[in-house]
């Protein structure tokens, strides 16, 4: 299943305008069931525990509904802004162009290109 480009718009543009207003749960937050796809069933479900009022809005005027995206985040740009020591540092270059290597052992040093100090 793909994203709908509508969908990201939507999503972008109320974050963009109305970060305030924009409210996410963590799928450790909201997942209370799941089930795969079966012969039965050619979709996974999975049951979904949120706050009473988007029940009630849900429940109301469709016009005046707000609009529920389930948005999946890729692993790598979760952990970019969560755990920095998995992002991959950009190379440290010098002067020449030559790539160096900082060596972290009780000091830090530059070492020349091949490893050696």
């Amino acid at each position: 299943m793909k994203a709908d480009p509508q969908h990201q718009q939507i999503l972008m543009h109320a974050i963009a305008t109305n970060a305030g207003g924009v409210h996410s749960l963590s799928q450790g937050q909201f997942v209370v069931g799941t089930s795969r796809k079966n012969d039965k069933q050619p979709f996974g479900t999975i049951v979904a525990a949120v706050p009473d009022d988007w029940i009630k809005n849900l429940k109301g005027n469709e016009k005046l509904q707000d609009v529920y995206l389930l948005v999946r985040v890729p692993r790598e740009s979760y952990d970019e802004l969560t755990n920095p020591k998995l992002v991959k540092q950009p190379a440290i270059v010098d002067a020449f162009g030559q790539e160096v290597t900082i060596v972290a052992n009780g000091s830090d040093r530059t070492v020349e290109p091949g490893g050696q100090g």
